[in-house]
């Protein structure tokens, strides 16, 4: 059996007052690649694990965790609305303290969660193959799909990093570093990410050379690729310095947090 993993919280809420009613069930339930082997389940390895049900109290709306399923392999989990939100106020349940435990061999992505207002019947075939029955509650119809959880730690996207002499010039980026520039004047820096980082935000972090010593890399501003993948930052110097510039992505469901090859520039 693999490790236990945290994922974010689940929220579902209201947009008309009346959609979650007292009564309801609504469940929440990790869709296995195969349902023959267990891939991905919730963990109840003790009370510490287990889902934790909050409301927006001010709504009116209060909800609890149905009894968690018996079994190791449970993949879902169910929420009952004990009292619906005092109109016009709309109600919002939160689940957090989500762990997720994964089987030897499970695949490394997103873990998919679906959640839909029905309760569920939970059956075991054997020690490996489990049916679940949805049976439909009452309330406003929904049915989502949520993936905020990664299982295994997923590839870094390359991301390529040149430079050149001059405020956005148009031509002679090279990897070759450090460029030399004079004090006054730009260097500009562009690094590509392709499809992957197009239209996404990326963190430029920039180390000063200070008293014959580097210092570590500092986030300076944030910057958004175009829809090419590429982003482009310049710098000058009004006093002689040295600096390096590198460009650090926060990741996404596919990749990992991803940085660039940090390139210099000496300003004399």
């Amino acid at each position: 059996v693999g490790a236990i993993g945290a994922a974010g919280n689940i929220q579902v809420a209201e947009t008309l007052n009346g959609q979650l009613v007292a009564g309801e069930t609504f469940t929440c339930q990790l869709l296995q690649p195969n349902a023959e082997n267990n891939a991905f389940w919730i963990s109840a390895q003790n009370s510490n694990d287990l889902p934790i049900v909050a409301t927006n109290l001010s709504s009116g709306l209060v909800a609890h965790l149905v009894s968690f399923p018996s079994g190791s392999n449970n993949s879902t989990f169910s929420v009952m609305i004990d009292q619906q939100a005092v109109a016009p106020n709309t109600g919002i349940v939160t689940i957090s303290n989500l762990h997720y435990q994964t089987a030897t061999g499970a695949p490394t992505g997103p873990i998919n969660v679906e959640c839909y207002n029905a309760s569920v019947t939970v059956t075991y075939v054997g020690t490996t193959n489990i049916v679940y029955t949805r049976v439909p509650s009452t309330g406003a119809a929904f049915d989502t799909f949520i993936s905020n959880a990664i299982n295994g730690t997923s590839g870094k996207l390359n991301i390529a990093a040149n430079s050149a002499l001059g405020l956005n010039p148009t031509s002679g980026y090279t990897m070759v570093t450090p460029k030399y520039q004079a004090v006054g004047k730009y260097v500009t820096w562009k690094f590509t990410g392709g499809t992957a980082l197009a239209g996404q935000r990326v963190n430029v972090l920039v180390a000063k050379h200070i008293n014959g010593a580097w210092g570590g890399p500092v986030y300076y501003k944030s910057a958004w690729a175009d829809a090419n993948g590429i982003v482009t930052f310049a710098w000058t110097s009004k006093t002689a310095a040295a600096i390096n510039v590198r460009v650090q992505w926060p990741g996404s469901t596919s990749y990992a947090v991803s940085t660039s090859k940090a390139l210099g520039a000496y300003y004399k």
